[in-house]
């Protein structure tokens, strides 16, 4: 039993289509959980922040002692680089004030 030609060519595409949207969505599953995994650290990390520094004004020792706040800067760095979120974050070299401020906005009292 043969299969006629134009069986085989949609057979073909079927899968050649299949095959695109398998690994679209693979990569688009790993953009997601990358972002869910930043704002789960940015969560995590900015409330431990607040309870060390509830005025959101400096590092102190404990955080410091921690790695609170390379964790914190890591998170928000990355949510910068890949929704261009927290621009105060994105280029500096440890964590200030004004990017705690603003990756911390939930969790810091307001400025007067």
């Amino acid at each position: 039993m043969a299969l006629a030609i134009e069986t085989i060519i949609v057979l073909s595409l079927g899968l050649t289509v299949l095959t695109v949207m398998v690994l679209f969505l693979n990569t688009n599953d790993q953009v997601v959980t990358n972002e869910i995994n930043l704002r789960t650290a940015q969560t995590r990390y900015c409330s431990s922040y607040v309870q060390l520094d509830r005025s959101c004004s400096a590092p102190n020792a404990d955080i410091t002692s921690a790695n609170i706040d390379v964790k914190l800067l890591e998170a928000c760095k990355g949510l910068n680089k890949n929704l261009g979120l927290y621009p105060s974050c994105g280029f500096a070299a440890s964590l200030t004030p004004s990017c705690v401020k603003e990756c911390c906005q939930l969790y810091c009292p307001p400025s007067a």
